[in-house]
């Protein structure tokens, strides 16, 4: 049984523990606990009034709790780029652009998730100042050797120091 919260394919704590039950804790499934202990599999709760620019750092996903509509900054998608090579989302998520104003929008339905492969400001939106309930996945981050600063510090920093330039001129 999949335990909440934890995404399709990902071996949870729960089945661990029932691997463990049924083949007795191995040395393997000691290795494999120590590993998912330290990936931040955990949901975070949260709530944002709408209204106010919020990060959301490139990684992050983020799961309403309730029907919301979210604003992105148009820049965020650049003209030679496909949506879903930055948004990614629920198929049935509805996606809107506001030109005239430089707007996407992005309406999704509770439990619906949604992630992005650059950092940005986003607005929640809404007709009152009651603010929306989220939980939120902080990105996975890899502590392997592959996988050391110099790789994962370079496209990080030329997409945020893009993006908070951007970001600077909407305020």
């Amino acid at each position: 049984m999949p335990e909440p919260g934890v995404p399709e394919g990902v071996v949870s704590r729960i089945e661990i523990a029932e691997l463990a039950r049924l083949f007795g804790d191995t040395r393997m499934l000691s290795w494999l606990k120590r590993k998912l202990a330290g990936t931040g599999q955990n949901w975070l709760d949260a709530q944002q009034p709408p209204g106010k620019p919020f990060p959301f750092p490139k990684g992050t996903t983020l799961k309403p709790k309730e029907d919301v509509t979210l604003a992105l900054p148009r820049e965020l998608i650049a003209d030679h780029e496909q949506i879903g090579s930055v948004l990614l989302c629920n198929d049935d998520a509805e996606f809107a652009l506001n030109d005239k104003i430089g707007v996407y929008y992005v309406s999704l339905k509770a439990g619906m998730r949604v992630s992005l492969a650059k950092s940005c400001e986003i607005i929640v939106v809404a007709d009152d100042d009651r603010p929306r309930q989220f939980q939120i996945m902080r990105p996975i981050t890899q502590s392997t050797e592959q996988d050391g600063p110099a790789n994962r510090s370079q496209p990080f920093r030329s997409e945020t120091n893009r993006t908070s330039s951007a970001a600077g001129s909407r305020r």
